[in-house]
């Protein structure tokens, strides 16, 4: 109850960003497809962690990572043991799972890439990421039983 008021703020940021997102998705601009397959690869230019930049922001606003470590792992902490080092090696091995789990999928997707950078199933994973954005960025904004 403490952070109730830091809660709010994240979580009102956090669906402000994902609407925005949700409506970037549509109003991006007609670009011409670019056969990477056929290029050098210094032609394709991807701007520089922008992906990240992307990526760090909505973790960083995503609340549900925190309550996930504040509500489930301290059922997990022996009180005669040292806590810290306990809530530590349990974030470590979450970070390893998601490495190894980050790292298998990046290797999956290498093999249907091609079929993903086509310009018709761009549009349509645009269109649908942005609509689900959408969707939970006013779902955020417009849940009231956060707010009691």
């Amino acid at each position: 109850m403490q952070s109730a008021l830091a809660f709010e703020v994240i979580r009102y940021l956090g669906a402000i960003y994902l609407i925005y997102l949700g409506l970037t998705s549509f109003i991006k601009k007609k670009k011409t497809p670019i056969d990477i397959h056929n290029q050098p690869e210094e032609t394709v230019k991807v701007k520089a962690g922008s992906a990240y930049k992307q990526g760090l922001i909505s973790n960083i606003l995503n609340p549900k990572v925190a309550l996930f470590f504040l509500t489930f792992l301290p059922q997990f902490v022996i009180p005669s043991y040292n806590a810290s080092l306990q809530f530590v090696i349990m974030g470590s091995i979450y970070g390893l799972f998601t490495i190894i789990w980050y790292t298998i999928l990046v290797y999956l997707l290498a093999y249907i890439r091609k079929w993903l950078l086509s310009p018709k199933v761009q549009g349509a994973i645009d269109k649908v990421t942005g609509l689900a954005l959408l969707a939970f960025g006013i779902n955020i904004l417009m849940d009231s039983s956060t707010r009691d």
